[in-house]
Formats: C-alpha cells, sequence, structure tokens
C-alpha cells in the first residue's frame, strides 16, 4: 500500500499491557456514542514511548523524503489511548484529515492487543491486522480512507493513535 509503514514490534507485549493498564481506567466513557465508539485518554508524560515515535516518524521521514518538501513545518503530538469495548469499532469511512482537524497530515497507529480484526483501507481494498505491538503509519489525507473493524471475538481492543500536524508560527 503507497505511503504505508507498518512496524512489527515497536512495543513490547510488556509495554502494551503496561499502557492497557495504566490507561484504560482513564477513559470517557461518556463518549461512546454510534459514531464515536471509542473512549480515550491523552498520553502525555509518556516519554519513552515519545522517544520511541520520534525514531518511528524518523524512520517514516527517510521512506518518503518528499514529506520535508512541505511548504508549512510540521510536528507530532502525544499519543491518545483509544478503547473500544466489545461490539464497538470506528465503523464509518473517514480520513484523519477533515473540517474539525484541518492541520493533520499523518497518522500513527498503535495497536495494543491481538485481534482477529483490524484498520480496513477502502482503495486499495486491505486491512491491516491488530496485533499487540505493531505501529501503522500513513497519510492523513482522503487518499488513506479507512475505518476500523469489530472485533468478532467480542474482545476489547486498545490502541494508540497519534497525528502528525501542521504548526501555527502564530
Amino acid at each position: 500500500m503507497n505511503f504505508v509503514m507498518i512496524e512489527d514490534g515497536f512495543l513490547s507485549l510488556t509495554e502494551c499491557n503496561t499502557l492497557i493498564k495504566k490507561y484504560k481506567n482513564k477513559t470517557n466513557k461518556k463518549s461512546l456514542s454510534q459514531h464515536v465508539s471509542y473512549a480515550e485518554c491523552d498520553t502525555t508524560g509518556e516519554d519513552k514511548l515519545n522517544k520511541k515515535s520520534i525514531k518511528l516518524i524518523n524512520k517514516y521521514r527517510k521512506m518518503y523524503t518528499s514529506l520535508e518538501m512541505t511548504a508549512e513545518r510540521w510536528g507530532m503530538k502525544s499519543y491518545f489511548f483509544k478503547h473500544f469495548p466489545p461490539g464497538h469499532s470506528f465503523s464509518d469511512w473517514h480520513c484523519e484529515h477533515d473540517l474539525r482537524y484541518p492541520n493533520r497530515i499523518l497518522c500513527c497507529q498503535v495497536y495494543l492487543s491481538d485481534h482477529n480484526c483490524g484498520t480496513e483501507f477502502y482503495d486499495p481494498n486491505e486491512t491491516i491486522m491488530s496485533k499487540a505491538g505493531r505501529a501503522v503509519v500513513f497519510p492523513a489525507f482522503w487518499t488513506h480512507i479507512h475505518r476500523g473493524q469489530v472485533c468478532p471475538d467480542r474482545k476489547d481492543r486498545y490502541l494508540l493513535a497519534n497525528y502528525g500536524f501542521l504548526l501555527n508560527d502564530s
């Protein structure tokens, strides 16, 4: 798939389980709805995770050097921890760059749990399976329309999401 980088082993199983244990009870369950079918919280302060993320994004930048030719400067924020209860997923086709988030240019997802499902991309019709510790980096634009799949085994799903965004100099 074009401009998609998959990094297995980005986090160890122990690191995944530690993050799940730390954040699963801090998510806002009130945010669950038909459209936004996950609860999330910010992971600001996870220095080890942020250092690993910098290495991951630098690897992506080296793979796709044209990313550095954008007119605007861009950077990454901290991850959001997301919890999808059994039967829930972000099942609507979407991209990460939209009217609410016009400055997003890149998406980084890290799966914290294994499942018999994953992130399905519209074009091409491919699915990246949820595997604990796997990181996936891809553009935030309409070129990478995707949706989450519901876990058929009715398990809780956990992931981290981070976004590359244009920096506002003002």
